[in-house]
């Protein structure tokens, strides 16, 4: 009998599988958090405000399979100046394997310095247009699942350091280049914004 079981409908499942043969529920999930963050899901990115000298990263299997990760050393050429490169020591040629529950942290120290003058040059930039340096991409790869050591099935996981920055809503989709006066009077026009908030606290809307 497996150890493992679905979380969805409780069923028995195999640790090299990835999805329930019965509900289709997806077996391998991996969660990241901050410390202010713990057990809240986190979908796009991690803010990172001027004050800020380092971030501390939680990594959870809240899957139902055990899953592996893996730093991808390759992609530290596109680490932006304001990240110390040393942070990544830890992670090169380094796996971890998490059981479901099973957690892992790591901290990332950022460059006062460059923080800080990336930043003066991200506040003259106009809101929802993207400056240069005001991300990065931690590459690091999951497994879909482990089934021996060094033996898996490889998918990307890509947390995301965001420099933080005013509020702003922009078009989510924009297909109307133009309308006429008669399409205003008598159509229904919907059109979707999308509301970004970079900053470390919640907001409410009407802020905006």
């Amino acid at each position: 009998m497996s150890k493992y079981h679905c979380a969805s409908c409780e069923t028995p499942v195999n640790p090299i599988d990835r999805y329930c043969a019965i509900c289709g529920h997806d077996l391998v999930q991996l969660t990241w958090f901050t410390q202010k963050q713990e057990d809240q899901k986190v979908e796009e990115f991690f803010p990172v405000a001027e004050h800020m000298s380092k971030i501390r990263l939680k990594v959870k299997n809240t899957g139902s399979v055990p899953a592996a990760l893996h730093f991808d050393s390759d992609g530290m050429d596109g680490v932006p100046p304001w990240i110390i490169s040393s942070s990544f020591r830890p992670f090169i040629k380094k796996t971890v394997n998490l059981e479901p529950t099973e957690s892992s942290e790591w901290t990332i120290y950022f460059d006062q310095v460059q923080l800080n003058k990336i930043m003066q040059i991200l506040d003259r930039v106009a809101p929802g247009e993207k400056g240069e340096h005001d991300e990065c991409v931690l590459p690091f790869w999951t497994t879909g699942v482990v089934t021996k050591e060094q033996d898996w099935e490889v998918e990307f996981t890509l947390p995301r350091l965001v420099l933080s920055r005013e509020p702003f809503a922009s078009p989510e989709i924009l297909i109307h280049r133009f309308l006429s006066w008669e399409q205003l009077q008598t159509e229904v026009i919907e059109h979707k914004i999308k509301i970004s908030n970079q900053t470390e606290s919640p907001i409410d809307i009407y802020d905006i």
